[in-house]
């Protein structure tokens, strides 16, 4: 018996035929770089909005102050305030140590001019009153020693600053430097 033949079709035929494309060869460095020039010169529009606005935010940042950067010019304020009311009693203390110095002065005077048998009443007053304000000195340099240690221990207590600026600055406050 005769066997029926198998066909193919022609299309078929021709395909299992052909030999397999062969795989294509992996970009050159030089087409690497074109396609991604070329991707650039798409794109270049895009790139250009994002870098400047990248750069304003970087300037605004680097511009205004931060909040960190403003606390320490308030507690760098505050200390320059204080140091220079210490600076003021300091002064005002030295003026009256030259108007004590210019009291004593007199005293001494009083005390040579005093003859014996004389009426000493006058000088007795006035040696009183000198007596008086050193007194009010005494007073006033005592408070001013408080209000030192006072202003001492706020500053210990700052915030402000580390331990090391901490202790700079109260040296230089009692040794009068600033």
């Amino acid at each position: 018996m005769n066997s029926p033949a198998v066909t193919v079709p022609a299309a078929e035929g021709a395909a299992a035929a052909a030999p397999p494309p062969a795989p294509e060869a992996p970009p050159t460095f030089k087409q690497k770089l074109e396609n991604a020039l070329k991707t650039l010169k798409d794109t270049k529009e895009i790139i250009v909005v994002v870098a400047f606005f990248a750069g304003g935010v970087t300037w605004v940042v680097d511009h205004f102050a931060t909040r960190e950067a403003l606390d320490q010019v308030e507690c760098t304020t505050k200390l320059n305030i204080r140091l220079l009311e210490a600076t003021e009693n300091i002064n005002y203390n030295e003026e009256l140590e030259k108007q004590d110095a210019a009291a004593l002065s007199e005293q001494q005077n009083l005390l040579k001019n005093l003859k014996p048998g004389s009426d000493s009443s006058p000088v007795n007053k006035r040696i009183n009153e000198i007596n008086a304000e050193l007194a009010a000195y005494d007073k006033t340099v005592a408070s001013e020693k408080e209000s030192a240690k006072k202003r001492e221990a706020e500053i210990s207590a700052s915030s402000c600053f580390d331990q090391k600026s901490r202790g700079s600055v109260i040296d230089r406050l009692k040794h009068g430097d600033l």
